[in-house]
């Protein structure tokens, strides 16, 4: 197994950003070699930026590969073993109700770097009321051959000032690409008492497609509306595109988060707080066909 490596960076411990009422959670999959990589810069950053933040890395799969990465860097890790689909809504609404003397959540992935300046204005917008904080202006940037490589070294995004990442060009071939200009996935910051009370992530969604915009969506229209932080972008560590099974599961789990996002975002905020209610999110998979309000959520196959 690959080794972190130790990693101190300019920032002095004591200049770390106060993060004591924020919880962070990472759903974690090793499909490819890359992905831990990836963690291990991401733990690397998240321990050397943020003061007293509880970190917890879930890891699903037929292996578990980061028990000792976590332990060395004083990260909590919980192994799921799971052979079949990673369920990243079920995995995030757990590990975000487990964070109990947190006031703040984090839903954070595997491969994305979060500018210092960002955390705090994200943090202190959610300590003023704000219910769900993205810690980026929708800018998605895409480090990748010598510049990845850096930062894997070295995960300290001083070496990429903001206003250079921002103007990464949406095309071309050079180490730093913008593939969205307008993400709502990577990292979003919640207040955890909305987050509970607006249905958490739906557990329908299965692997990864359409879920975070679901939620965004979901919560706006329950009076939540999310923002974002300007002028920093996000910078997410490139890596092969592996898929946690077989192929043909994959694709149909798409096609359904795909429905299933366009048949959520036609119901009514006063149909939303019914379903709600009713613990339907929280469903492993979707519930058998009924009448009235989940005939019309649940219109999958047509």
């Amino acid at each position: 197994m690959p080794q972190a490596r130790m990693f101190t960076g300019p920032r002095a411990m004591q200049d770390r950003i106060a993060a004591a009422d924020l919880g962070i959670v990472i759903p974690f999959r090793h499909d490819r070699p890359e992905r831990f990589e990836n963690l291990s810069a991401v733990l690397r950053h998240l321990t050397t930026t943020l003061a007293d933040a509880e970190i917890l890395v879930i890891e699903d799969g037929a292996q578990i590969h980061a028990a000792a990465l976590c332990h060395d860097l004083g990260v909590r890790h919980i192994a799921r073993p799971n052979t079949g689909a990673f369920h990243r809504t079920r995995i995030l609404n757990q590990g975000i109700e487990s964070l109990l003397t947190r006031r703040f959540a984090a839903s954070y992935d595997t491969d994305v770097l979060i500018y210092p300046q960002a955390w705090q204005q994200a943090l202190a917008g959610l300590r003023a009321g704000r219910a769900v904080v993205f810690p980026y202006d929708g800018r998605f940037c895409d480090a990748r051959g010598a510049l990845r490589a850096r930062l894997l070294a070295n995960p300290d995004l001083g070496q990429i000032p903001a206003d250079q990442a921002q103007a990464a060009p949406s095309k071309g071939k050079g180490d730093l690409v913008c593939i969205n200009p307008n993400s709502v996935g990577g990292v979003v910051l919640f207040d955890r008492a909305t987050y509970r009370a607006c249905g958490g992530y739906h557990e329908a969604f299965v692997g990864w497609g359409f879920e975070d915009a679901e939620i965004m969506a979901r919560m706006g229209k329950l009076g939540h509306a999310f923002h974002r932080i300007a002028e920093v972008p996000l910078i997410h560590l490139s890596h092969p595109r592996g898929r946690s099974w077989a192929a043909a599961s994959w694709y149909g789990a798409s096609r359904r988060n795909n429905a299933l996002f366009r048949a959520m975002g036609r119901l009514s905020a006063a149909q939303l707080t019914d379903l709600i209610a009713a613990g339907e999110l929280r469903c492993a998979s979707p519930p058998a066909p009924k009448p009235g309000l989940l005939a019309q959520i649940l219109r999958w196959k047509g």
